[in-house]
């Protein structure tokens, strides 16, 4: 029998007689070439390859033996200069003289097998191999790639390879073997990478690893495959996928039972080498009394990766069925869909037993129509939605998974109308839900629905997909006065969900959402958040309650949303926060409950913004620290008489770094005489950390002015850090824990200000280039009652104060308040004219029900003293006349009514050349009475 004689090859080659031995070299054969009997053995020293234009042929006598060195190996066909060449193979040995392919080393796995090509059956070319052993590769003896030849393989012996017997790869057919034995091989003695599976007449198998079939790789052709009727058992392992450009369809007869190993999967479509869609079907349809199978081999649960339809199974007309399978024992899911409209309808299928979910749709619009589907004890929820429409179902059963309802969470990337009133499955939200895509998708929720998030979840608008692109997105959610829209937390509980947001590019490209009548309660950093956007451009009639922190919040939006006929109640922290963005336009806004029924103030502004403090219909607090700076030059300009409550350790700061640069910022804070800027701390008596103009402040000409300005109550009232800026005239500085002004590397322009009551130095500079404080009979500034220095000169560089006014309470020598080089010669100096050898003016006020007392130290050389009563800190003495004149040094003067300002200035009258310098006495009786009363 032919069978018999196959198996006796090997024992028929060992008893030929030794032949002379033909040496010959790797390279190409392109013509056509014949191995005889007379010139074996053949002893092959590289890899050959048979290819050409004109289908080269290579003829193997029967009885030769060819012997490869390792790493060598024989390949008909292929690829040369990018295009398919020809190549054939004739290997026809007889029953006493079989053909030998073996190692020159004896050795298993020492040489790379016989390969053919593409290119073999090209050009009409046929190859055969009739009565061979192929023995002793490495991957495998035989690999049929790409290539339908030779059509049959007869009589052959593939035997002792260190991997398999023999492979196939995307073969539509691949060969047919006839009467050969497949033996002793260290893997499986036969695996498909994608083909269809060989026909198998007469062919006997042993020794092997396991005598049974691997199928894994990808098909790009169409295969039938029904494992039922093959003679070899068939499992799948590793990634399977039907994917092509011509549509390649995968069938799987009924009855089919398909095992995949652990990690495994059945992919239908998607992309090729990371580069292109390529398209595939699947056609499973069985029958109620002969399912289709596909399962774990293994059989225990979440071992194989599950069945997967890709994005591209439905390009080109692309379509798949699926009728009567039984999917089963998935990991993450037993089916999942993503980005396709395929299967189109799947009826009658039962999903059970997955580790995860039983179905799930990834950015399907509309996904899979489910009808008569069972989806039975799979571990997690039923179906999980990943940016999906709503599934549409008939006859849906499920049982015993971990949840019998929907999860919703991913990215929308095409319009989407989320009808949960109307659903018959309950639907809840899990993780980020982004609605968010180039092409601008649209989540519409109807009027009176009702969405829940999971803990930590919440719904995004807009934004960044994969950290790399900005992409739009819409949201309309537009209720009733008696059919509101509601998105809360599915546990009830205060802070349970990451809230509304309304991302970076929600505006661009003409995107916009819409909401009314909406309810968006208990998330826990805020309820609605808007970043970088100006999306919604207006909320109407929504309530935004029982975050764990804010109501609403908008970050860096220029303009934020219009809150019109909006409640916000009973947040745990500030009714509004704006981080870096304009202040929010309101109407009719109704705050109570809330942590603070105010808007907090912090973060970033990067634009120019402006704020009518005045005007703002709502309270703003502004809590740690606000930065001014952006490549743009942002700027924050404030309206006469706005009033900045800080709270402690909170600071605004101008320029800076952004991104390891610096960048410009500006503050324009112009008031007036009567209608001061104020910077202040908290009611409670802690100090806030003071404005700070930073590096960048003066960038690309940047320039910053205070005028009619006060800081208070601050650690440090102003510190200027290697810039000019500000320009500052006609400002307080004021109670200030430390110092009121620091310079550090700095020369702002400092005109006509005072520097009061700090606990520190009034100004203290820490230059290593000279800078100027007044220095002019015009722009006398004030540096008095200071805790430490009124002046104090840390740096190198000089510091020119003359014309100033330096006081103290107890009529301490200049000297005292001054220190500079005299103190430390490592200093610079501090230049300033005082009033008197060793003395100066000195007006302290105390009050009575009705008068006001001012006192004065007396100054060496003065015959007398005048006492001016002013109406601004900086009218000009010159034109008026004195309220007194008086050879004492106190004054008492009736106390102006409550409403009033009172400014008074003492002038020495000296017979010394110094005559006709003045110190004015720069404090409002009503806040030296809040000095006394208040602090």
């Amino acid at each position: 029998m032919k069978r018999t004689a196959a198996c006796l090859l090997a024992a028929l080659v060992c008893a030929l007689p030794l032949q002379a031995q033909t040496v010959v070299p790797g390279g190409l054969i392109t013509t056509d070439t014949n191995w005889n009997l007379a010139g074996s053995p053949y002893e092959v020293q590289g890899t050959l390859t048979v290819i050409g234009s004109s289908v080269p042929r290579l003829t193997v006598e029967a009885g030769v033996e060819v012997r490869f060195v390792s790493g060598a190996g024989l390949v008909i066909g292929g690829t040369l200069n990018t295009n398919s060449h020809a190549g054939e193979l004739v290997a026809q040995g007889t029953s006493s003289l079989p053909i030998l392919f073996t190692a020159e080393s004896g050795a298993s796995g020492d040489w790379e097998g016989l390969r053919f090509n593409a290119g073999s059956q090209v050009n009409g070319s046929q190859s055969m191999l009739d009565w061979c052993i192929v023995e002793k590769a490495d991957d495998q003896n035989l690999i049929l790639r790409q290539t339908t030849q030779p059509a049959t393989i007869q009589d052959c012996v593939f035997r002792e390879a260190a991997g398999y017997g023999v492979t196939v790869e995307q073969c539509y057919p691949p060969a047919e073997f006839i009467d050969c034995s497949i033996v002793d091989n260290g893997a499986k003695p036969l695996l498909s990478l994608g083909a269809e599976l060989p026909v198998l007449n007469g062919v006997s198998t042993s020794g092997n690893l396991v005598e049974e079939v691997e199928y894994t790789g990808t098909i790009s052709g169409d295969v039938t495959l029904d494992p039922a009727g093959y003679p070899l058992p068939v499992y799948f392992s590793g990634l399977t996928a039907v994917l092509g450009v011509d549509v390649p369809t995968l069938t799987l007869a009924p009855g089919s039972l398909l095992e995949f190993e652990s990690g495994a999967s059945l992919r239908i479509g998607g992309t090729l080498d990371g580069a292109n869609s390529h398209r595939g079907q699947l056609h499973a349809v069985g029958s109620a009394d002969s399912l289709i199978t596909l399962q774990a081999r293994s059989g225990v649960d979440g071992d194989w990766k599950g069945l997967w339809f890709r994005a591209a199974s439905d390009l080109s007309g692309a379509t798949s069925s699926m009728a009567w399978c039984v999917v089963r024992q998935g990991e993450d899911w037993n089916l999942r869909a993503e980005t396709t409209s395929q299967p189109d309808s799947i009826a009658h299928c039962l999903f059970e037993n997955a580790t995860g979910h039983g179905l799930s749709f990834y950015q399907c619009y509309p996904p899979s129509r489910l009808v008569d589907v069972t989806i039975e004890d799979n571990a997690d929820v039923a179906i999980e939605l990943a940016g999906s429409a709503l599934v549409e179902t008939e006859n849906l059963s499920w049982s015993g998974n971990g949840a019998e309802e929907i999860v919703y969470n991913g990215n929308i990337t095409g319009d989407v109308e989320l009808d949960l009133l109307s659903y018959p499955h309950p639907v809840y939200f899990d993780g980020i839900v982004s609605v968010q895509d180039n092409s601008v998708p649209t989540l519409t929720i109807p009027p009176g629905n009702t969405l829940e998030f999971e803990s930590g979840a919440s719904l995004r608008i807009g934004g960044t997909l994969d950290g790399a692109q900005s992409n739009r997105g819409q949201l309309v959610a537009v209720g009733t006065a008696d059919s509101l829209i509601t998105l809360q937390p599915r546990s009830g509980l205060d802070g349970d969900w990451d809230g509304l947001w309304f991302r970076n590019a929600s505006d661009f490209d003409g995107a916009t959402s819409e909401m009314a009548w909406c309810v968006v309660r208990q998330g826990e950093d805020f309820n609605l958040r808007s970043e970088s956007t100006s999306q919604p451009a207006a909320i109407s009639d929504c309530v935004f309650e029982h975050s764990t922190d804010a109501g609403v919040s908008f970050y860096q939006c220029y303009p934020p949303s219009v809150l019109v006929d909006c409640q916000l109640l009973d947040n745990a922290g500030p009714a509004m926060r704006c981080e870096g963005a304009d202040l929010v336009e309101s109407s009719n806004l109704g705050m109570s409950g809330n942590g603070g029924d105010e808007l907090e103030y912090t973060g970033h502004i990067v634009q120019d913004v402006h704020f009518d403090l005045p005007a703002y219909p709502h309270p703003v607090v502004f809590r740690e620290t606000t930065w001014v700076y952006g490549l743009g030059s942002a700027r924050l300009s404030l309206s006469p008489g706005s009033v900045l409550h800080f709270d402690a350790h909170a600071e605004l700061q101008i320029g800076g770094g952004l991104s390891s640069s610096s960048n410009a910022g500006r503050l324009e804070a112009v008031g007036t005489a009567d209608s001061l800027i104020v910077f202040t701390g908290p009611s409670t008596g802690e100090a806030w950390d003071g404005l700070r103009f930073r590096t960048g402040s003066d960038t690309d000409g940047s320039t910053s002015t205070m005028n009619w300005c006060r800081v208070e109550y601050a650690e440090d009232g102003l510190r200027c850090e290697e810039t000019d800026q500000p320009a500052l005239q006609y400002c307080e500085l004021v109670y200030s824990r430390d110092n009121a002004l620091e310079l550090f590397e700095a020369t702002p322009t400092v005109q006509s200000s005072a520097f009061l009551f700090s606990g520190g130095s009034g100004v203290q500079v820490q230059n290593t280039v000279d800078c100027a404080i007044g220095d002019s009979s015009a722009w006398t500034s004030t540096l008095a009652n200071n805790g430490a220095y009124d002046l104090e000169v840390l740096g190198s560089g000089d510091v020119y104060a003359r014309y100033n006014d330096f006081c103290s309470v107890d009529g301490t020598p200049l000297s005292a308040r001054i220190w500079d080089v005299d103190d430390d010669p490592s200093v610079g100096e501090a230049f300033v004219l005082p009033l008197g050898e060793g003395d100066f003016l000195y007006a302290f006020i105390e009050t009575t029900d009705t008068e006001i007392e001012l006192v004065w130290c007396p100054v060496a050389g003065a015959t007398s003293y005048d006492l001016y009563t002013l109406s601004t800190p900086w009218e000009d003495i010159d034109s008026l006349s004195p309220t007194l004149n008086t050879t004492d040094t106190q004054a008492t003067l009736p106390l102006p009514s409550a409403d009033a300002k009172a400014f008074y200035v003492v002038r020495a009258n000296l017979a010394a050349a110094s005559h006709g310098d003045r110190v004015r006495w720069e404090r409002r009786v009503k806040d030296l009475l809040r000095q006394d009363n208040d602090r």
